[in-house]
């Protein structure tokens, strides 16, 4: 059986590794395609254009391409392994081909926690550097210092630990905006209190106010040991989604638990946390539709027919599954969790389909 396990395991492997270049060069491409006009009025060197593809690609696109790769890695492997007469071998010989399959499940489990790992890094480095571009974040103002970051109104705060109250944050980094979004003051303080809904007390604290009418001014830079200042929200501002993804887990669980406790709105950021947790279990749920199409090759001896229903079936997901994203992210609350309901419905269908099954 472990040499069994070890010839599928290989052929998944090699089958998952080519479906995932073919896949992510046809999304290069296609997005390519798509925003030819763009890139051209842009004027835009090909290198660059290609820098800002692949960006895109790795930021917005690869953690889907991970589980659509297995789910083709898998549906090859036992589509062929079917068609070639394997399957039948294997229950003439007495083993279930469940059974002989169950190494592409535990692949699919490690292939999920890297798919994780991916998204936090690889993914997320990209998302930064696409909302630096996109003028959301910049190399001077060091908003992901902290271990947490959050926005009140036109005032967006960062910095490290607050204490047990809540009251007081360390390396305390502060952004004032106008109505328009454009900065006009910026606070760095080693130490801040919360003093009033309206006021924060800043230790050893360095203030540079812009003047918004003359952008070419330099600022006017303010030190004290102590200061007191009006941090008054005229409105509850939202992160740009683009912000948001360039967060790390723990920092939007932070952020969506000083938004609550503040009074604000979490929506936009509990949707793209549980979205982001929920996309690596994607890997898990594809190869388990993948097992029982594969097997259906068995019936037809044809391929054409199960890669249809493939298609179909995982076209179906995606589609609702940003219909359901789209909804969390306006309405939040409990809505947040639509990913997680989808993939439970889908995952008990797909169960159903692994125990019909002929053994």
């Amino acid at each position: 059986m472990r040499t069994l396990w070890r010839y599928y395991s290989l052929r998944f492997l090699q089958a998952f590794a080519g479906s995932l270049v073919i896949l992510a060069l046809l999304v290069v491409v296609v997005d390519m395609l798509l925003n030819w006009g763009d890139i051209m009025d842009s004027q835009a060197s090909l290198g660059e254009a290609i820098r800002v593809l692949l960006l895109r690609t790795a930021a917005s696109y690869l953690t889907y391409l991970i589980p659509v790769a297995a789910f083709v890695g898998s549906f090859m492997v036992i589509g062929q392994a079917a068609r070639s007469f394997e399957v039948m071998a294997l229950r003439a010989g007495g083993i279930s081909p469940l059974r002989a399959f169950v190494p592409l499940l535990l692949l699919a489990m490690v292939l999920s926690a890297f798919t994780l790992w991916l998204n936090e890094t690889l993914g997320r480095s990209a998302a930064v550097l696409m909302a630096k571009e996109a003028g959301l974040l910049t190399d001077s103002i060091e908003l992901r210092s902290g271990t947490w970051w959050y926005h009140s109104g036109r005032i967006v705060y960062s910095g490290e630990a607050p204490n047990a109250t809540g009251s007081s944050i360390r390396n305390a980094r502060v952004l004032e905006r106008d109505e328009s979004g454009r900065l006009i003051r910026t606070i760095h303080a080693r130490v801040a209190h919360r003093e009033s809904d309206k006021a924060w007390r800043f230790e050893k604290a360095i203030v540079r106010t812009f003047d918004i009418a003359d952008p070419t001014r330099p600022p006017v830079v303010q030190r004290g040991e102590d200061i007191t200042l009006a941090l008054a929200s005229r409105r509850n501002l939202r992160l740009d989604a683009r912000e948001l993804a360039a967060m790390r887990l723990p920092q939007l669980t932070a952020h969506i638990d000083i938004a609550e406790a503040r009074g604000g709105d979490s929506g936009p950021a509990r949707s793209i946390f549980h979205s982001r947790l929920s996309v690596p279990v994607l890997v898990l749920l594809f190869v388990a539709f993948a097992i029982p199409l594969g097997l259906s090759v068995e019936r037809t001896k044809s391929l054409a027919l199960p890669t249809l229903q493939g298609v179909a079936i995982l076209t179906t997901f995606l589609v609702l599954r940003e219909y359901a994203g789209g909804i969390a992210f306006r309405v939040g609350g409990m809505m947040a969790l639509l990913p997680w309901l989808l993939i439970a419905l889908f995952l008990a269908w797909a169960s159903l389909r692994l125990w019909r099954v002929p053994r």
